[in-house]
């Protein structure tokens, strides 16, 4: 494939926003194989720390007739055209020497908004996701596990990915597209210690669910536990978000309009590649969804049914804020004098420390005792959103912390050349968009959606 340059006609000139694909092919579920790089008006990948899958949007300007050239199996009665065994196969990179190529492939399982631009032109969007998302769709899971002295959850989680998300008909797959294609697609994994020992039946849930339920169910080694399963470039991440906040910056970014003359503005004028093209404040401090969701005070009462006991425990800001894996070790502004939360839960704490249970051998169930902290820490490291366009970075991933540099929007001498205070720092990416627009790639950019906590500054 032909390397597209942004913005430019001259040979080997780079600048921020160029784009550099290798392929981008079209596998038909008979093995026909088409280059669409020629009718691509518009191609998006998507991540989400909140989604188990990355997906894919691709807008094609069609003149070739191109789902009639999709031919059926007779052997099998398949029909031809677009029938949803198709695969979009991509290769694409930053453009830049010393940056590898990123290698996916998307099932194709969605055609929208099909309609004639002109007489012998038609444009249409197809819709991708992760093949793993096929494999995994139809299957259930009526499983034990941790039987006898129980597991971590973490290695619950290895087990589930092991026979789910790699086994050796995913693998078998990858190696087969690497022969037709050209293209060798390596996912990795990555998972996130887990605290204590647990005994599960799930019950036929499907694979996506019992991932979420082991997500919800995990408690880690701080006591505040905020997991999540999700993909990005490498592969498939079980992620604790708190270690994740602990990362140093992958990358510093600076918002450096052509008005701006402050030192901030100016840091990095010779590098476009770091400068922000737009910034968007989607949130920044609700009181009311902080007071609601319970960030500042909430009340939990455990129910023992069976030993008839009632426990009661409080959380507040004020005493548990110290605990928290932060940004800049800051507090949100706020406060509630009493309970805005109160939780009822069944609970067979202590039991496993009881001799007259000791026949059971019950493990402590530790979610109704990690359930306040997990949504108070929640509530505060996603205080601020921001979402950020930025030149394409092939080299972004969600789960990745980015460092934002935004001068303050004032005119007053006191402030110039300061960054703003509320704005400026650390942030946790949990959305992506790597977008490429036109036929030639005429422009590629990369839109975040980033998190940080963040109150005062003093």
């Amino acid at each position: 494939m032909a390397t597209t340059q942004a913005h430019s006609s001259q040979t080997g000139y780079r600048q921020a926003g160029d784009i550099d694909v290798r392929a981008m092919s079209i596998i038909s579920g008979s093995g026909q194989i088409v280059d669409v790089e020629g009718l691509v008006a518009d191609f998006s990948i998507f991540q989400d720390i909140e989604s188990h899958y990355m997906k894919c949007e691709l807008v094609l300007n069609d003149s070739v007739g191109l789902m009639n050239t999709f031919i059926g199996n007779p052997d099998t009665k398949e029909l031809g055209g677009f029938n949803g065994n198709e695969f979009l196969v991509i290769s694409f990179k930053s453009n830049s020497d010393d940056l590898p190529y990123k290698n996916h492939v998307f099932s194709l399982y969605q055609l929208t908004d099909r309609q004639r631009a002109e007489e012998r032109n038609e444009m249409y969007i197809l819709s991708g996701i992760s093949t793993e998302a096929y494999s995994t769709a139809a299957r259930k899971i009526n499983r034990a596990y941790g039987r006898q002295g129980g597991n971590q959850i973490c290695n619950m989680v290895q087990s589930v990915y092991s026979e789910f998300f790699n086994n050796q008909k995913i693998r078998g797959f990858y190696n087969t597209l690497h022969r037709l294609a050209g293209v060798n697609v390596v996912k990795d994994f990555e998972c996130d210690l887990t605290n204590g020992l647990h005994r599960y039946i799930i019950p036929s849930l499907s694979v996506d669910d019992t991932m979420d339920f082991f997500a919800d169910e995990s408690d880690s080694d701080d006591h505040i536990p905020l997991y999540n399963f999700f993909e990005n470039s490498h592969g498939f991440r079980y992620k604790n978000i708190s270690n994740l906040v602990k990362q140093e910056p992958k990358e510093k970014f600076i918002y450096a309009p052509s008005n701006n003359t402050s030192e901030v503005g100016t840091a990095s004028a010779n590098d476009d590649r770091t400068k922000m093209r737009s910034f968007y404040v989607k949130k920044q401090t609700n009181f009311l969804d902080n007071l609601d969701g319970g960030l500042y005070n909430t009340q939990s009462i455990h129910l023992d049914v069976l030993q008839k006991t009632k426990r009661v425990v409080d959380y507040t800001y004020e005493k548990s804020f110290d605990r928290f894996t932060t940004f800049h070790g800051l507090k949100i502004p706020g406060q509630s004098d009493s309970p805005s939360v109160v939780r009822l839960k069944t609970s067979d704490f202590g039991r496993d420390r009881d001799m007259k249970w000791q026949p059971e051998a019950p493990l402590p169930k530790t979610i109704t005792e990690t359930a306040a902290l997990t949504d108070a820490y929640s509530k505060h490291i996603f205080n601020t959103v921001v979402e950020v366009v930025l030149p394409g970075d092939s080299e972004l991933d969600v789960g990745d912390v980015v460092l934002l540099q935004i001068p303050a929007a004032a005119i007053s001498n006191d402030q110039d050349g300061e960054s703003d205070k509320y704005l400026s720092g650390s942030y946790l990416i949990t959305k992506l968009r790597h977008k490429m627009l036109g036929i030639n790639g005429d422009n590629f950019t990369t839109t975040l959606e980033c998190v940080k906590d963040t109150g005062f500054k003093v």
